[in-house]
C-alpha cells in the first residue's frame, strides 16, 4: 500500500517513442529519475485530433473545465509584461536546464495563448536556441497542444513534432520534453530539447522537474502581481472617474482617503483635504447627526445604508446630500471600512420642493372650489344667529344657545382653514410616527365635498391598532390626496372609490380601485414619468412627485388595470416605524 502511494505522488509522464528499442530505454531512465510514464505511439501522437479537441484548441473552454476558469486564467500578453521583471531569474534556470547535458540543443520557456492556438516564446538558451520561432502555432507544434490539452508533461523522442513544415531542414532532430506549467490550468510549458538517440541522466530529468516547479512560483507570483495590479488600476480608474463624492472610513469612522471629485468639491469650500484626512466624523461635532448615524449604522450592521437627503452646513452655505454607506468585506483587510458615496442634490432638491408645493397648490386649487360649500354653512349659521341677538329680545338661555352656536360654528370655521392651510404651507422633511388611516382620513376631508358633490361613493377599509408608519404626515397627505382627485377625474362624475389598508408583515399596504376606465396599455409604463400627462390641463407632476416621495419614504407605488375592463387600482406600501428605525 505504501509503494502504491507513493507512486500516485510521483510526477507522470506520458512518452511518445518513435522506435523500437527507444521506448524501453527512455522509459527506464525516466522511471529512475522517479516518474510515472504512460506510453503512446508517435503515430497515435500525430493522429487529427477530434471536433471537440479541435474546438478546445481554438480556445472554447473543454466541457470538463469548471465554468469561469477560462476568466481566471492570465491572458499572455499582461504575463509577458509582469515577466519583465523577472528575466535574470527565468534566465537562469533555462540555462542549468540547458546545461544539463552536451547533448541539450535548447531550454526555453513559452506562454501559452489558447484562444489563438498557440505559444509565444519567452526566453530560450541552448546551441539551437534560435531556432525557436517567437510564434508556435500548435498545429506546427502539437508537442505543446499536448502538453495543454492533457496538462501532464509529454515526452516525443523525435523533435520532427516540432519542425515548422516551411523549413523542415532547420532543427535537428531529437528528443524534446514539454512540461506544462500549473498543471491544472497551464499558462507556459518548459520546452528542452536533446540530440536524437541521447538520453539525459535520471538526475538531469529530476533537475528538469525540479526547474519546472520553480518556474510554477515565479509564474504563480506573475500572475498574483497582475492581478493585483489590474485591480489596482481598475478600482482606481472608477474612483478617479466617479462623478460622485468618495470617500474611506475605517473602522472608528476616520476619512482615510477622498477621490478626485470629492477634493475638488472641498477646495471649492475653502476646506483643505489636510484637514479631512484623518478626521474621525463619529467624533467631530460638526458632523451632522442624520450623516452620523449613516456611519454607525453601516459599520454596526455590515450592510449597506442610504439616505436620501442630509443637509450638510459648510463655509460657503448648507448642502443637501443624497448619501450610500457600503461596509467593505475582504480577507486582506485589517480591519472593517466603509465606503461614502454621496451626490451633491442640492439645486435638484430646491427644483423638487418647488414643484412639491406647486402641485400641493394645484390641488388645493381643486378642491377650493368644492369647500366653499362647507364654509357657507357656517358662515350662514353665525349671520342668522348675529342677527338674532341683535334684533330679538331673547331670554338669557336663548342667548346662551345662540353663543354656543355662534362658537361651534367658529370652531368648524376655523377647522377647515387650518386643514387647508396646513396642507398648503411647505411640508417638513421629519419623519415621525404617524397612523397611516389618519393621514388618509385627513385627505378624504380635505376632498369631501368634491367627492358628495360628483356623486362619488367612498368605501374604506381601515384595520384597528395598525402601526404607526415613520412620515412626514403633509407629504403623504399629498400624495393621497392626488390619487383620490385624479380618481374624480377618471371617473367623470360618479363611480365607486374603495380604499383598503392592511398590514403586510412590516409593512403597510394601501390600495385605491376607482371604476374609471382602465389606463391604456402604452401609458402605464410611464404615468409616473415627469410632466407626462393626457390632460390638456394637467401639469404631469402629480403622479411623479408623489413616486419621489414614497421613494423618500422608503416606500413603494404601483398602477395597474384590474381584469375584465373593471377599474384601475394603486398599491401603495409603506415601512412601519419600527422597522425602519
Amino acid at each position: 500500500m505504501a509503494k502504491s502511494g507513493n507512486l500516485r505522488n510521483r510526477p507522470s509522464m506520458i512518452l511518445f517513442a518513435s522506435g523500437k528499442g527507444v521506448a524501453p530505454r527512455m522509459r527506464s531512465a525516466l522511471e529512475a529519475a522517479g516518474f510515472r510514464v504512460e506510453t503512446g505511439t508517435q503515430k497515435a501522437f500525430m493522429r487529427k485530433k477530434p471536433a471537440a479537441r479541435r474546438t478546445r484548441a481554438a480556445g472554447a473552454p473543454d466541457q470538463s473545465t469548471p465554468p469561469g476558469a477560462e476568466m481566471e486564467r492570465a491572458a499572455p500578453y499582461p504575463l509577458l509584461h509582469d515577466l519583465h521583471s523577472r528575466p535574470k531569474t527565468i534566465s537562469t534556470m533555462l540555462k542549468t536546464c540547458a546545461g544539463l547535458s552536451p547533448a541539450v540543443q535548447f531550454a526555453g520557456l513559452a506562454l501559452y495563448d489558447p484562444p489563438r492556438s498557440e505559444c509565444i516564446r519567452y526566453q530560450c538558451f541552448g546551441p539551437h536556441a534560435r531556432l525557436l520561432p517567437e510564434r508556435m502555432p500548435w498545429d506546427r507544434f502539437p508537442v505543446l497542444r499536448a502538453a495543454y490539452e492533457k496538462q501532464r508533461a509529454v515526452y516525443v523522442t523525435d523533435t520532427s513534432c516540432l519542425l515548422e513544415q516551411s523549413r523542415p531542414d532547420r532543427m535537428p532532430r531529437g528528443g524534446c520534453l514539454a512540461i506544462p506549467l500549473l498543471e491544472k490550468d497551464p499558462v507556459g510549458v518548459l520546452i528542452l530539447s536533446h540530440e536524437r538517440g541521447e538520453v539525459l541522466s535520471a538526475p538531469g530529468y529530476s533537475m528538469m522537474f525540479s526547474m519546472a516547479r520553480a518556474m510554477e512560483t515565479v509564474l504563480e507570483n506573475a500572475i498574483l502581481v497582475n492581478r493585483l495590479r489590474m485591480s489596482e488600476s481598475r478600482y482606481r480608474s472608477i474612483l478617479l472617474a466617479a462623478p460622485f463624492l468618495i470617500g474611506l472610513l475605517d473602522s472608528r469612522g476616520t476619512v482615510l482617503e477622498v477621490n478626485p471629485k470629492a477634493v475638488r468639491e472641498l477646495r471649492r469650500q475653502g476646506i483643505s483635504v489636510r484637514q479631512v484626512i484623518g478626521l474621525n466624523l463619529l467624533e467631530f461635532p460638526g458632523t451632522p447627526e442624520e450623516f452620523r448615524g449613516l456611519i454607525s449604522e453601516g459599520l454596526q450592521t455590515g450592510e449597506g445604508v442610504s439616505r436620501e437627503k442630509i443637509s450638510v452646513p459648510l463655509p460657503r452655505g448648507v448642502e443637501v446630500f443624497r448619501l450610500h454607506a457600503f461596509p467593505l468585506r475582504g480577507r486582506g483587510l485589517p480591519d472593517k471600512e466603509l465606503l461614502v458615496i454621496g451626490e451633491m442634490i442640492t439645486h435638484y432638491q430646491q427644483i423638487l420642493d418647488d414643484a412639491e408645493r406647486t402641485e400641493r397648490l394645484a390641488a388645493i386649487g381643486r378642491v377650493a372650489a368644492s369647500l366653499a360649500h362647507e364654509v357657507n354653512n357656517p358662515l350662514q349659521a353665525l349671520r342668522s344667529h348675529l342677527e338674532l341677538i341683535r334684533s330679538y329680545p331673547l331670554s338669557e338661555d336663548e342667548r346662551e344657545q345662540s353663543f354656543r352656536i355662534l362658537e361651534r360654528e367658529v370652531e368648524r370655521l376655523d377647522e377647515t382653514t387650518r386643514r387647508v392651510l396646513g396642507f398648503a404651507r411647505p411640508a417638513p422633511d421629519i419623519l415621525q410616527p404617524v397612523s397611516i388611516t389618519g393621514l388618509l382620513e385627513q385627505a378624504l376631508a380635505l376632498s369631501k365635498n368634491s367627492l358628495r358633490n360628483q356623486r362619488v361613493e367612498i368605501v374604506t377599509a381601515f384595520p384597528e391598532d395598525l402601526p404607526p408608519v415613520l412620515a412626514a404626515a403633509g407629504q403623504l397627505i399629498q400624495v393621497f390626496l392626488n390619487i383620490i382627485l385624479n380618481a374624480l377625474h377618471a371617473m367623470k362624475g360618479k363611480g365607486r372609490l374603495e380604499i383598503r389598508v392592511r398590514s403586510l408583515e412590516d409593512r403597510a399596504e394601501v390600495t385605491f380601485v376607482n371604476d374609471g376606465p382602465p389606463i391604456p396599455s402604452e401609458y402605464l409604463a410611464r404615468i409616473f414619468d415627469p410632466f407626462f400627462t393626457t390632460r390638456p390641463e394637467g401639469t404631469g407632476l402629480g403622479l411623479s412627485i408623489s413616486h419621489a416621495i414614497l421613494q423618500r419614504h422608503h416606500g413603494t407605488i404601483h398602477a395597474g388595470n384590474l381584469p375584465h375592463r373593471k377599474g384601475v387600482e394603486f398599491i401603495i406600501t409603506l415601512p412601519f416605524a419600527a422597522a425602519t428605525s
